[in-house]
């Protein structure tokens, strides 16, 4: 029971709440996804966190 309100305490200060259900236990992640320093002629994506994944982060090519 405290471990799963831990987790949902975690969502709400790292994410947001409509993203985030009481009904669900979120994962814990310890950082934000962050990329090294991109290439000339790339650029970093990141696809944020969520519930269920830590996110990611990416160099990748500028169109």
């Amino acid at each position: 029971m405290l471990k799963s309100y831990i987790g949902y305490l975690i969502c709400i200060i790292f994410f947001s709440i409509r993203i985030c259900n009481a009904g669900v236990a979120c994962i814990q992640c310890l950082t934000y996804p962050t990329c090294h320093d991109c290439a000339s002629g790339e650029m970093c994506v990141v696809v944020k966190p969520d519930c269920h994944s830590c996110g990611s982060a990416n160099c990748v090519k500028k169109r």
